[in-house]
Parts: C-alpha cells; sequence; structure tokens
C-alpha cells in the first residue's frame, strides 16, 4: 500500500472537491485500485484530534513512513514569516508541511496556489507555493527541495487541478515511475 497524506493550506479546498469528483472510477475505487491508504483528507477522514495529533507526531518522527504527501492551497506565511494567519493549536500550518515533506517519499503540490502560491504571493498573507513562488524558484522548501525519492515537488497546478491529473499522478508513483 501507499500511504498517503492530503493538507489543506491557505483556505483552498477546490482541488479536494475535483478529486470528489472523480467519476469513472469513483475515488473509493480509484484509491483500491492504486492501492492507495489515504491516512488523512481534510474531508473525508473521521479521525478523533488526538488520533491525528498522533498519526502528524509519527509521520514527522518517520516512526511512520509516508509514501506521498498532497498540499492544496498556498503556504501561508504571514505575518512577517511567522505562519501565524494560518496556524493550529499553536503551531504553523507551514511548519508542518515542511517537516511532512522531509520524510515524504513524493511530494505534490496539487493546484495553482500550492504550485505557485496564487494571488496571496503579493499580500500581506506572504503566500508561496511549495518550491515556487509565481515564477521565482524557492518558495517554502527551497529551490534544492528534493523528496526522499529524490524528486522536485511535482507541480500539478490548475485551479482547480483536474482529477484526472491527480489520479495519473499517482497511478505513476504506485507503479513504480517515479
Amino acid at each position: 500500500m501507499t500511504s498517503l497524506y492530503w493538507m489543506q493550506s491557505g483556505g483552498c479546498g477546490g482541488d479536494s472537491m475535483s478529486l470528489l469528483g472523480t467519476e469513472a472510477p469513483d475515488l473509493p475505487t480509484l484509491m483500491q485500485s492504486l492501492g492507495v491508504d489515504l491516512l488523512w483528507h481534510p474531508s473525508l477522514s473521521n479521525l478523533s484530534p488526538a488520533a491525528q495529533k498522533t498519526l502528524l507526531d509519527d509521520l514527522k518522527s518517520g516512526a511512520r513512513p509516508l509514501d506521498v504527501l498532497v498540499v492544496e492551497g498556498a503556504v501561508v506565511r504571514g505575518p512577517a514569516g511567522t505562519g501565524m494567519y494560518d496556524a493550529r493549536g499553536g503551531q504553523p500550518r507551514k511548519d508542518v508541511v515542511a517537516a511532512l515533506a522531509k520524510q515524504a517519499q513524493v511530494v505534490i503540490a496539487l493546484g495553482t496556489c500550492a504550485s505557485f502560491g496564487g494571488f496571496g504571493a503579493d499580500g500581506e498573507i506572504e503566500a508561496t507555493g511549495l518550491q515556487f513562488t509565481k515564477s521565482q524558484k524557492g518558495g517554502l522548501l527551497g529551490a534544492e527541495f528534493r523528496a526522499k525519492a529524490g524528486l522536485p515537488v511535482l507541480n500539478l497546478a490548475g485551479c482547480p487541478c483536474h482529477h484526472d491529473v491527480l489520479g495519473n499522478a499517482l497511478l505513476a508513483i504506485t507503479a513504480g515511475a517515479t
């Protein structure tokens, strides 16, 4: 099974809505046929807060392997680089994304905002993509970032990204084409 953790950043949910529109095959059949173990998705998972924290802690520490990290929405770094405009439990989401990216075999920036920062890249929220801010290489993870499989962030742009694009990327990953 290929483990997959899905994060929403920057208030985005459009890529999730696109994914939920998958019809042939439907989403559960797609995930099952690809051998994807969906560890967490904010719209589909029902872990208790304590269980989700344990899962995150295990993934961040490497105690539990993470094959694919999917991030949708721009990563918020404001104000003044702290990331506190998008924090939960006092922890900036940008720090969680960075910690999970270090552990993942493959990192996918899903949608234009996760790929390039979106419309908030010039504003007070200091939005960025995972490996780009607009056309400037760098982003949250830095220009030289490589996931554990040796790949840079896979940018699947679109607003939202079409569900077939993600499905085909997951097919390539699970087939070992990465």
